[in-house]
């Protein structure tokens, strides 16, 4: 039985959740034919929210700043929409198989693209991989997740074309290193970069396109780059991207003709563009729309400090009640319009996908062991034990239509059991953005937060950084455990997963592991989200959605059959 508030969104969305995901889709134009001839020229528009506080992608958590960061800088290799990794600045992706991973694992060797010049006509050297290590591993530099590069015992150029990496153990998620390479020329060897101004205006580049102006709070230009490592590409002069408050904004561009492509909108969209005759649209699980509970003190002396507890959250039963008091399957039915089905997984797509069920929905026995625990209500229909009231804040990503509505149905389902909700809103940038931005997922200052992660294609750094006791923020750590997890049987089953290049153990090890972070009730997964880029029928070359790296993974390729 659907309860009240899906019922309101479900009626919201025109009775389309009921279609199936098959119904949803608007086809995508056709992939350009053999014998057509790409034209060269033209200025592609595209939309993105929200407008970036860096263009440093190593700084940030932000989709937007990856979006921008793949028309200009590139890393040694990219993820194709099957899952392969394929090779950028590097010339061939190191394996055991092609001698350049050694026996033991312990030793990738990176064979770099000749010829390659940055956009000031400097050479692309293995000088530069270098120099991106040592920025990485710079405390002073807010990167925040350094689990690829602390793994890293060293990063030697023995010549202009090649990069030895020797890791402490051996590394699975190796592939997955310097997605962005920094002109090392540029810095001058000075390693602290935080505030370089090249952070706001990378201009130096081997990518497609470059910068010519910095970003304002409304758009951000870049031009081809006539230097570009593939000849006769890009084939778009110019791509100006223009920062949209929200995505209704977003699509009243698309609409009026404005924009190009629509990056990032929300399912909640795909009905009304599936009466768009002019638009394409592929949809595809890339995301995890997850609750994140803070079991550590959330203020006082000893905020975001595991060995306070969170007055409310720190009880299990608190956190199993909140679980079995959210309806997740009607979430899923009534905000992603019946595509997808709700998961208890942070994996539920990719390579390393693990199936798990989600919690039951039962208000019943969320009261019951919310009694069991000591909350008794009281007479406003709110809980309190030892004088402590049962109030909790649920921070959230401002701006984006299917998280307010997520959190407006779980601060329904809380109040239905006796929790008080109290919605704190703020930007990607701030909450993603570390000790840099006070962001209150690193302070510890928050109780409960809707946020979603994508999927990766490899998900060892991904869950590491997220649940290992080791990755709680500290000035000096920037981790992303910010439910302050400390459970040595998950810190076990990562080191397992990363020491060993068997897909079959690894996924085993995930598997396992999707398990203890279900039990220990820190985060729930709610449902999967989908990617919904949205473009014009006149935009060739673009392809297959990807949903391992933003839409601009093979911008060179776009043109405007105009």
């Amino acid at each position: 039985m659907m309860t009240a508030p899906f019922a309101r969104i479900v009626a919201a969305t025109a009775g389309c959740a009921a279609l199936s995901l098959s119904l949803l889709v608007v086809p995508a134009a056709a992939q350009t034919s053999p014998d057509v001839q790409p034209k060269m020229g033209g200025t592609f528009r595209m939309t993105a929210l929200p407008e970036p506080t860096t263009l440093n992608a190593y700084f940030s958590g932000d989709i937007s700043v990856k979006l921008l960061d793949n028309l200009n800088l590139e890393g040694l290799a990219h993820v194709a929409p099957d899952g392969s990794f394929v090779p950028a600045l590097a010339a061939e992706i190191p394996t055991q198989a092609n001698g350049d991973v050694s026996p033991d694992g312990t030793v990738v060797t990176w064979k770099l693209k000749s010829g390659v010049l940055w956009s000031d006509g400097e050479p692309f050297t293995s000088q530069d991989v270098v120099f991106t290590y040592r920025m990485l591993m710079d405390p002073a530099n807010p990167v925040i997740d350094r689990s690829d590069y602390r793994a890293m015992k060293s990063v030697l150029a023995p010549d202009d074309m090649t990069v030895v990496v020797t890791y402490n153990q051996l590394y699975a998620p190796y592939r997955l290193a310097f997605p962005r390479i920094f002109p090392a020329h540029v810095f001058n060897g000075r390693t602290n970069i935080a505030d370089d101004p090249f952070n706001q205006f990378p201009n130096v580049t081997t990518g497609p396109f470059a910068l010519t102006a910095a970003a304002t709070a409304d758009s951000i230009s870049y031009v081809r780059n006539a230097r570009f490592r593939e000849p006769g590409k890009p084939y778009l002069d110019e791509v100006v991207v223009r920062f949209t408050p929200s995505r209704d904004v977003a699509m009243q561009t698309l609409q009026a003709g404005e924009a190009d492509a629509d990056y990032a909108l929300d399912p909640s969209y795909l009905s009304q563009l599936a009466t768009m005759s002019d638009v394409a649209v592929d949809p595809a699980p890339s995301s995890v729309f997850q609750l994140f509970m803070n079991e550590s003190c959330p203020t006082g002396p000893q905020q975001g400090d595991p060995s306070c507890q969170h007055p409310i959250l720190g009880d299990l039963r608190v956190r199993q009640a909140i679980d079995m008091a959210i309806d997740k399957q009607s979430l899923a039915l009534g905000l992603m319009q019946g595509a997808v089905q709700s998961t208890g997984s942070l994996l539920p797509a990719g390579t390393y996908k693990v199936d798990l069920p989600g919690g039951v929905f039962n208000p019943e026995g969320a009261r019951r062991l919310l009694d069991q625990a000591g909350w008794t209500v009281g007479p406003d229909g709110v809980r309190a034990r030892n004088g402590v009231r049962a109030h909790l804040s649920i921070t959230s990503v401002i701006g984006n239509r299917l998280v307010e509505q997520t959190v407006q149905v779980i601060e329904s389902n809380l109040q239905d059991v006796g929790i008080e909700t109290e919605g704190k809103g703020s930007t990607v940038g701030v909450l993603s953005g570390g000790f840099a931005t006070n962001s209150p997922f690193s302070l510890g200052n928050f109780d409960l937060a809707v946020f979603m992660r994508t999927i990766p294609v490899d998900p060892q750094s991904y869950l590491f950084t997220q649940f290992a006791s080791v990755q709680v923020p500290t000035p000096q750590m920037p981790g992303q455990n910010w439910d302050r997890v400390q459970d040595p049987r998950i810190d076990q089953v990562l080191a397992a997963a990363a020491s060993t290049l068997d897909d079959t153990q690894r996924q085993a090890d995930y598997a396992s592991l999707s398990q203890l972070i279900q039990s220990d009730e820190a985060v729930i997964p709610l449902f999967p989200n989908l990617q919904v880029d949205a473009r014009k029928n006149y935009v060739e070359g673009w392809g297959p959605t990807n949903v391992n790296e933003p839409v601009t993974w093979n911008v060179q390729d776009w043109w405007l059959n105009q």
